[in-house]
């Protein structure tokens, strides 16, 4: 237990140097500061262990400050270990903030309720592969990065919860960066928004592989000042053999608008910042009002997109100059 401490080190203020196994670490109620690396270092694995920094509620948070990162845990997570950070006033990193180098196998982290997390270059970042694992990140006020607010390399079949989180990025970011390798489950729950960067959400998936997006929306997010797209989908993302998976987007908001509040330029606008079925058919499909194709896209791929949605649909064709031919085949389609 680690608790009321006030660390100013040159080093790490707080290192775990070997492993851990069978244990519990707490760390609380505390001022962690490094001026020359990780302020919070796990050099070694974490097994059967139960890992907290912060606590339930705020009288236990701490203020965490690297000059590399401020949370960083270089070993694996495994064997029904649990990771909770919560509650912290501030986790700050010159390098990420939140840094989870090492696997997860069988084990749970919990991200919540933390006040602000700052990365000079991600703010949370899972590098290594999660596999039967689960990822709660939940609730937290402010979550900047520079480069990307949350990244995951590489998830099998695992699950990932991302709910209520304000996330703000530099110029290049990505919101939400998520690969996946294995069957697995995200969850995109109400009040996440996405400020700023590159791009909002970048999905990239593995042929044969699904993605389950938790009762198929992302409910109310909201998206603003991409310079990029607001989603963008790689690599057979979401794409079910035979056709796209069809996320519902009607709640979500792009540039403060749902797409039923939209006019038909500020649709076409939102549809050429999204990467999807349209683009490419071998994608799945976020659906935030009638279905519009603008110059570069597939008119076929949009009516095939309104065959995969159910009820009548309406395929609206922007300005612009398109190529081949096109096969209507599709019931109660107004084109």
């Amino acid at each position: 237990l680690i608790e009321d401490a006030n660390i100013v080190s040159g080093g790490e203020a707080v290192l775990f140097a070997g492993s851990l196994n069978g244990a519990s670490a707490t760390i609380r109620s505390s001022r962690l500061i490094s001026e020359d690396t990780d302020a919070v270092r796990f050099a070694g694995n974490i097994n059967r262990s139960l890992v907290v920094i912060g606590g339930p509620d705020s009288s236990a948070g701490n203020i965490i400050r690297g000059d590399d990162d401020g949370i960083d845990i270089d070993g694996n997570i495994s064997l029904f270990s649990q990771v909770r950070i919560e509650n912290n006033a501030r986790v700050i990193g010159g390098d990420d903030a939140i840094d989870i180098d090492g696997g997860m196998f069988l084990s749970s982290v919990v991200i919540a309720n933390n006040g602000l997390i700052r990365g000079d270059d991600d703010a949370i970042n899972f590098d290594e592969t999660l596999f039967l694992s689960d990822v709660q990140i939940t609730d937290n006020g402010d979550i900047r990065g520079n480069n990307d607010g949350i990244s995951f390399n590489n998830v099998a079949a695992s699950r990932v919860g991302i709910t209520g989180n304000n996330v703000r990025l530099g110029s290049g970011g990505i919101g939400l960066n998520f690969a996946y390798s294995a069957d697995s489950e995200l969850t995109i729950g109400p009040g996440n928004s996405f400020d700023g960067g590159a791009d909002g959400i970048v999905i990239r998936g593995t042929d044969g592989e699904v993605l389950t997006i938790t009762d198929n929306t992302v409910n109310d997010t909201a998206f603003t000042n991409q310079s990029g797209d607001y989603i963008r989908l790689e690599e057979t993302a979401l794409f079910d053999p035979g056709n796209p998976t069809v996320i519902d987007a009607k709640d979500a908001t792009f540039e403060g608008l749902k797409g039923i509040e939209m006019s038909a330029d500020e649709l076409f606008a939102t549809e050429d910042k999204m990467v999807h079925f349209p683009d490419d058919n071998t994608l799945g499909l976020f659906d935030i009002s009638e279905l519009f194709v603008v110059q570069g896209e597939s008119i076929q791929l949009a009516v095939n997109a309104a065959g995969a949605l159910s009820g009548a649909q309406e395929v609206v064709v922007g300005a612009g100059t398109f190529g081949g031919s096109v096969e209507v085949w599709v019931d109660n389609l107004n084109l």
